[in-house]
């Protein structure tokens, strides 16, 4: 083998040998090479003595003689003996330098027999790794000074090793494979280009479990070595099996993750690069990681996979000649030079930080694009609302002219950007029903008040009983006047569900329907924010529109009617291209009227008995083809319900769902079923019982799906639909469903249980009496609504991981899709109360209990830290679950609610009106720290006195 390669090509970049130095001194010294007790091994045979004696005479005069040696096992064994904190730069540097002085002795194959050569000089690169770390220090230094208590019981014994056949040479073999192992993992933390940090990082997480298991590997080779050759290693042995590891950066669940993709992906380095090329598996993985405690990990993959981008910014040579703007030229010159494709992750990690520095208003264009939510609608309007994840230069360019300056182009198009999502992701109302028919008089009526441009028309009210159809005519007029463009800033609607809890509560349904400013939290301030934001990047007289439905609901509470006064005329003070629908049972004589007065709409009466026939014979498509043989049993019908909009959907649903040879008899039955009733309590009697027939007009299992959908506060996502019902052939039944006009589908890509039949249903839950005769299957439907739960307790928790919604987008999309479903699934286990009370159940069974509560406890501790749920709402959640908590003796979701209910009274400004119950049990809340961990949540406060048992 000779002589090794030169030290300069080994060594660490700080560290310089002395090799020259040593040669210089020993130049004119004799050496005194050692006789060898055995011939060396050379391809497996042994050398006579005779030529052992010739190697040795060719060998230079540098040899060094066994003082040398001596001096490099007592080298070595001060390497081995370093512990962790010895590890000083300089002590470690000099015992390097010290040993490369003595690399004569290290690479003799003549004196030390193969493989301990090799492992010597891998012993050498592994030491020299470990100096270069900053990462994972301790457990790499102590796995070197393993390797080199290795590397001196082999200089040590090099005698009795040499030479050797069969089983030594083999355990020695093994031996040099784990040194080798040593050296992958120690040189893993020495690079530094992007993927090895991402190896850095995933195995800093497993750093302990892994050196242990390298360390018992290490002593397991020792051991068999030792018992080959029966020599006395023992106390060389013991001091590898004192070694201690530093403890994982991370806790035992996280390094579990870790390890569980590591062996999905075959090993480290399949992982690291499926999370630099497969975007969703390293969602997927990140939000495990996060759940289980990994938040330091997340962060430090996501910023190691920002550094990555780096590499792909020059890309492709070539000039810049498709660059109009001067700026944007020199900025493409030297980050892509060349006509490609946009890869907006690349082009925001450079620009336009990398502009030069001599750009005019430089400081400014970059403060404007650091805002997410900006630098999404420059994206959104530099693409022309296309749905595609990147443009050309060609195109990007073509938005900048030469003449231009580039901050104020950046602006117009941040402000074209924001009205464009806020047009396109805007809570929008609801499409009408394909059975909306008649009203043409206040049908014209809504439509001239929508195309006015008069300044006084900016509020109309829809009034009328119970069952008319106010909002379908709302919906109606509002799908013509965006189909023909009207209101190009948006169409907005408070939707029912965020208006019954009260006032206070309303805000968030107004937040829901404009949009949350990201990262700010729900509130009056929060509003007065985005409805600013609304104003400037759709300019101030563009035209907008809010629907306000079910207004009675808010009006009924103590101060309801005011907060609604409040709000309207901040929102039409805010923005006066808007205008205002509201849709109530009476005027309900607004203070804004005063300002605006309103337009009103009364509907009287119900349809006449033409648009009702023609509304039955859209529901049951069967009375189409015996429309002259049911012409008079379908007017007797319309005749008996007074034409009532509500009351001709229940009826038609019903008749959808029987065979059309009984259509006659059912409709003569049906006819002769009504009387007129004037009174509104005995109208409601008479709709509960007709949305009762049509229920019981299905079949067992559409009944279930059905029962299982009401479920949903409001409109779903398929989605979502295919998250509770769990299998592909009840899907189907959710399609029958709507066929029957059971669900409808209010907008795209969403479906919705109609609104009477569901409010029907959450009612019927509620009656002992009527439960009985649904012939549902309890455990089914408990089983969908934990489902529902659990799914988005997963949903909540995804939501904290996207940093509580920074941009608008996400949280416009919160607010249609997601924030709804979450709190109706915090509501649900008051639901799971009194079904068990109504069926007269002992309680929940016992596995879904504990399956749903564990969840709901981290769902009511994430709520607080939300910029999403307004602190009413929280608090009216948490007051609900309190009591099905206690009443479960659950002690976490105990305190999880005493303390969530009392931030929230500080929140809202009424700390001083908590009860003495409270008052006992939390003292002072902002600087609490909350752990929650199966049955058990500790809270750490500086003044917590007390906690619930």
């Amino acid at each position: 083998m000779g002589q090794s390669q030169s030290l300069d090509d080994r060594c660490c970049p700080f560290l310089k040998t002395k090799d020259q130095k040593s040669d210089s001194k020993n130049e004119h010294k004799p050496s005194k090479p050692p006789e060898p007790h055995v011939g060396p091994i050379t391809g497996g045979s042994v050398v006579s003595p005779g030529a052992a004696a010739t190697a040795q005479d060719a060998l230079p005069s540098t040899v060094p003689n066994d003082g040398n040696y001596e001096e490099a096992i007592r080298t070595f064994k001060k390497v081995a003996e370093l512990d962790n904190d010895g590890w000083k730069l300089e002590k470690a540097s000099h015992l390097l330098e010290k040993l490369e002085e003595l690399k004569g002795v290290l690479d003799l194959v003549n004196i030390i027999p193969p493989p301990g050569g090799q492992i010597i000089d891998v012993t050498l690169k592994v030491i020299k790794a470990a100096l270069g770390l900053y990462v994972n220090m301790k457990n790499c230094y102590g796995l070197a000074g393993q390797a080199a208590t290795v590397a001196e019981l082999v200089l040590r014994y090099r005698e009795s090793l040499a030479g050797k056949e069969g089983l030594v040479k083999e355990r020695f073999e093994q031996v040099l494979k784990v040194i080798k192992k040593v050296e992958a993992y120690v040189v893993c933390f020495s690079q530094s280009d992007g993927v090895s940090k991402m190896k850095q990082a995933l195995r800093v997480i497993t750093a302990k479990s892994t050196c242990e298991a390298l360390s018992a590997d290490l002593i397991s080779a020792m051991t068999d070595l030792k018992d080959a050759t029966h020599l006395d290693m023992h106390e060389g042995i013991q001091a590898l099996a004192n070694r201690a590891f530093e403890a994982d950066a991370e806790e035992a669940r996280v390094a579990s993750a870790v390890k569980d993709a590591e062996e999905e992906c075959g090993g480290i380095d399949g992982l690291a690069d499926r999370l630099t090329q497969d975007d969703e598996y390293r969602e997927k993985l990140f939000q495990q990681i996060y759940k289980s405690g990994g938040t330091r990990l997340v962060a430090n993959l996501q910023s190691i996979l920002l550094e990555k981008v780096d590499e792909i910014k020059k890309i492709v040579e070539g000039p810049a000649t498709n660059i109009r703007h001067p700026l944007l030229k020199s900025f493409w010159t030297e980050h892509f030079r060349g006509k490609i494709s946009v890869d907006w992750g690349t082009f925001w990690d450079a620009f336009p930080n990398r502009l030069k520095e001599n750009a005019p208003n430089k400081s400014e264009l970059v403060q404007l694009l650091h805002q997410q939510q900006n630098r999404e609608a420059f994206q959104v309007a530099i693409e022309d609302g296309r749905n595609i994840s990147g443009v050309s230069v060609d195109e990007l360019s073509a938005h900048f002219v030469e003449d231009t300056n580039l901050l104020t182009e950046a602006k117009a198009l941040v402000l074209e950007g924001m009205h464009r999502i806020t047009a396109a992701a805007s809570c929008r109302v609801h499409r009408p029903v394909d059975h909306f028919r008649g009203r043409s008089k206040e049908l014209q009526d809504v439509r001239t008040f929508l195309e006015s441009d008069d300044p006084p028309d900016r509020f109309l009210v829809i009034s009328g009983d119970i069952g008319q159809g106010k909002a379908e005519l709302a919906y109606k007029g509002c799908e013509e006047a965006v189909r023909v463009g009207l209101f190009p800033g948006g169409t907005f609607q408070v939707f029912e569900d965020m208006i019954v809890a009260g006032p206070d509560v309303f805000v968030s349904g107004f937040l829901d329907a404009f949009g949350c400013p990201a990262g700010q939290p729900p509130g009056m301030e929060a509003l007065r924010t985005r409805l600013n934001e609304l104003a400037n990047a759709a300019g101030r007289q563009q035209r907008m529109l809010l629907l306000i439905d079910h207004a009675d609901k808010v009006l009924q509470h103590v101060g309801g009617k005011e907060k609604l006064d409040e709000l309207l005329k901040l929102a039409l003070r805010k923005l006066p291209g808007l205008k205002v629908i509201i849709t109530c049972r009476k005027d309900p004589a607004l203070t804004l009227s005063e300002q605006y007065p309103p337009k009103l709409v009364y509907l009287r009466g119900g349809l006449g008995l033409k648009e009702s026939v023609e509304v039955l014979e859209t529901l049951c498509p069967a009375l189409v083809r015996g429309r002259d043989q049911y012409r008079q049993t379908l007017e007797d019908v319309a005749s008996k319900v007074d034409g009532v909009p509500r009351m001709l959907l229940l009826v038609g649903l019903y008749l959808n769902r029987k065979e059309p040879q009984r259509l006659p008899e059912e409709l003569r039955t049906v006819a002769s079923s009504f009387v007129n009733i004037e009174s509104d309590g005995g109208f409601q009697s008479l709709i509960a019982a007709q949305v009762f027939k049509a229920v019981m007009a299905l079949s067992d299992e559409e009944r279930q799906n059905l029962f299982c959908l009401c479920l949903f506060p409001s409109t779903f996502t398929e989605e979502a639909a295919e998250k509770v019902l769990d299998a592909a052939d009840r899907l189907t039944g959710l399609d029958r469903l709507r066929k029957a006009g059971l669900v409808r589908c209010p907008s795209e890509a969403t479906y919705e249980v109609q609104v009477v039949i569901r409010n029907g249903c959450r009612a019927m839950l509620e009656n002992s009496a009527m439960l009985r005769d649904l012939k549902l299957d309890y455990k089914v439907l408990m089983d969908d609504a934990q489902r529902f739960l659990l799914e988005y307790a997963c949903q909540l928790q995804s939501i904290s991981f996207e940093k509580y919604i920074t941009s608008a987008a996400t949280a416009f999309r919160l607010a249609q899709k997601e924030k709804h479903n979450i709190e109706q699934a915090l509501r649900l286990p008051k639901l799971f109360s009194e079904l068990t009370a109504q069926l007269q159940m002992k309680g929940w069974p016992s596995e879904l209990s504990k399956a749903c509560c564990d969840p709901l406890v981290g769902m009511v501790m994430q709520l607080p830290i939300m910029n999403v749920y307004d602190a009413y709402s929280v608090k009216a959640i948490t007051k609900e679950l309190g009591k099905v908590f206690r009443h479960l003796k659950h002690q976490a979701g105990q305190v999880a609610c005493t303390v969530v209910q009392s931030l929230c009274r500080l929140q809202i400004g009424d700390a001083k009106c908590m009860d003495i119950d409270y008052r006992e049990k939390v003292h002072f809340l902002p600087a609490m720290y909350l752990i929650t961990s199966g049955d058990e949540l500790s809270i750490y406060c500086t003044t917590c006195t007390h906690v619930p048992k």
